[in-house]
């Protein structure tokens, strides 16, 4: 497989064995180069994305996505496809909705995700030349997709330093620097996406 370009496609499925075979059945009939789909205990769950099990020097950047329809895939593919000249080791777009789109009592700040999709684009850094190389590509295929971009995005895929009202909906982050103002006054408590009280 050395030296070629895949298209990873990950599913999961809680339920019926029988009911998930079927629902798989087509991805299954399009003959790909490995086939890994199996019933498996629920702590392999985070195997199935093929993370390194230890620290590696890597960057990456991603955004969530009001759509990703034909012409945003057409906006990155010749950022990101089999004939892009990149240092991105990968580019991934994970479908949300279900329970993620829905209100859930107690959910914190962001108690709902309003977005059909999420993109992560990244790729390994072990030099300081190296690491900026890939955080201009990703920022490159974040910039493409902008007209696709949702009104905020999420912690967990937003790697580059950025204030909180860029990753949280604007009632949550009025809500979290009133909280801040109230409690951190003087800004004790740093994080990687501050809440800055008025004025700063």
């Amino acid at each position: 497989m050395r030296g070629r370009a895949f298209a990873l496609v990950e599913a999961a499925y809680l339920g019926d064995a029988l009911a998930g075979a079927e629902l798989f059945r087509s991805l299954r009939e399009l003959g790909p180069e490995l086939d890994t789909f199996d019933t498996i205990p629920a702590p392999l769950l985070q195997t199935l994305h093929m993370d390194p099990t230890q620290p590696v020097a890597g960057e990456a950047d991603g955004a969530l996505l009001s759509d990703f329809a034909a012409g945003a895939i057409d906006a990155v593919l010749p950022l990101v496809g089999p004939n892009a000249k990149t240092p991105l080791a990968s580019f991934e777009v994970r479908q949300l909705g279900g329970a993620l789109a829905r209100d859930s009592s107690g959910g914190g700040a962001q108690a709902r995700i309003d977005a059909k999709f999420v993109m992560l684009a990244g790729g390994l850094a072990p030099t300081p030349e190296r690491r900026e190389a890939v955080r201009a590509h990703a920022r490159a295929v974040k910039d493409a997709l902008t007209p696709w971009r949702a009104s905020y995005d999420y912690y967990n895929f937003a790697e580059t330093p950025a204030d909180a009202n860029a990753v949280l909906p604007r009632d949550a982050y009025r809500r979290l620097r009133e909280i801040k103002a109230h409690y951190d006054p003087d800004q004790a408590l740093i994080s990687a996406h501050p809440a800055r009280p008025a004025g700063h």
